[in-house]
């Protein structure tokens, strides 16, 4: 529930100070659609060939869920392009454009990697767990 928020706090900012969503990148719909949905096919060949290659290599054939719906597989990919949507447009969008002019490109890059980290502390509820938090951190390469 925080990514809708963050978003609609980011593109209220914006308007504040009259700019577009072009000035984070949304821009070129027809070129960025393409660019989506090129890249989420690759990931998805790639991350399909991995599981394959693990399965063989561990004997481990996979077997149909017969209860699985098309409902149930589109509410599941609706979450996960969802949350990368908004993780994008918050921390590679927003946050860095506007901290790369204020602090330069470096330190906003490691601005922008530490509050991603930071916000996983948060849509995990591990916030206060010590170790929880450095290994979901380093896991997101901040």
């Amino acid at each position: 529930m925080i990514g809708p928020i963050l978003l609609a706090l980011s593109w209220l900012l914006l308007r504040v100070e009259g700019r577009g969503l072009a000035a984070i990148g949304i821009d070129q719909p027809r070129r960025r659609l393409r660019e989506f949905l090129v890249g989420a096919a690759l990931f998805g060949a790639i991350a399909t060939v991995q599981q394959v290659a693990l399965s063989l290599a561990a004997d481990d054939l996979f077997v149909p869920n017969r209860a699985l719906r098309g409902a149930q597989l589109l509410e599941g990919l609706r979450f996960v392009v969802n949350s990368v949507l908004f993780e994008e447009l918050i921390f590679r969008g927003y946050l860095l454009f506007h901290a790369a002019r204020r602090v330069g490109p470096t330190r906003a890059a490691l601005l922008s990697a530490a509050a991603f980290g930071a916000y996983h502390w948060v849509s995990y509820g591990i916030l206060g767990q010590v170790v929880p938090m450095v290994y979901v951190f380093v896991l997101t390469g901040t």
